[in-house]
């Protein structure tokens, strides 16, 4: 054994570490919680988000779907991101129905915790917040766009992995 192994082995049996896993729990998303399961500690995210971006509005929300936590193993979190990367396996078709694309979109988007990336101010009550799927009627492109600017300054690290996975 080296030095250097000899000397990081002494410091952990010093500190009570060795032959102990040590996880670090993921950062905790704005727009999600933590939760414990086991020993470990997993992210998940999803939720419709206060109109400020700082927090869900329902602050005492928790996770329904499985697809909604994000790992922090590499192994996992690929097969994971893949899944919401391959989105509905029924896509939308010209002459197609479209209230019955937007439900299955908006059930697949909730699945997997993406919904909260939908979330624009109502151009009528600056205080609330409406899905650009479900209102899509109510909104112009344009306007989504403008609301987008602000927002997506305010996306943390799953919001913006959300964002991207949803639209490749």
């Amino acid at each position: 054994m080296t030095d250097a192994v000899q000397a990081l082995t002494d410091a952990l049996k010093a500190a009570g570490l060795q032959g102990q896993s040590q996880k670090t729990p993921p950062p905790k998303p704005t727009m999600g919680g933590h939760v414990t399961l086991g020993s470990e500690e997993f992210a998940w995210v999803g939720g419709k988000p206060k109109a400020d971006w700082t927090d869900l509005e329902d602050s005492s929300a928790s996770p329904k779907f499985p697809n909604q936590y994000r790992s922090s193993s590499i192994g996992t979190a690929q097969k994971s991101c893949n899944y919401r990367k391959t989105g509905m396996t029924t896509k939308f078709k010209r002459g197609g129905d479209l209230s019955v694309f937007e439900h299955d979109l908006w059930l697949h988007l909730v699945d997997t915790g993406m919904d909260t990336i939908t979330y624009v101010q109502n151009p009528k009550d600056k205080t609330e917040m409406i899905s650009c799927i479900k209102n899509h009627a109510r909104l112009s492109v344009e306007s989504v766009e403008k609301q987008m600017e602000d927002q997506l300054k305010k996306y943390d690290a799953y919001d913006k992995a959300n964002d991207s996975e949803a639209t490749l």
